[in-house]
């Protein structure tokens, strides 16, 4: 029974570890992506922005 557990934990280790360094890459760019979301959607609308100066519509 102990050695039947040790064996999945070592399948399980050895494949977390092989996609540990096949996707590290991977994983990167995708946080990178998502902070980059994340950043835009922390951004006040066009509006609200200092550096954007609206002129008032007359009709």
């Amino acid at each position: 029974m102990a050695t039947l557990i040790v064996v999945i934990l070592l399948g399980i280790m050895t494949i977390l570890l092989m996609a540990n360094s096949r996707s590290l890459s991977q994983l990167k760019m995708q946080l990178d992506a998502v902070e980059a979301r994340q950043l835009q959607k922390f951004k006040p609308p066009v509006a609200d922005r200092p550096e954007v100066q609206q002129t008032p519509v007359v009709p």
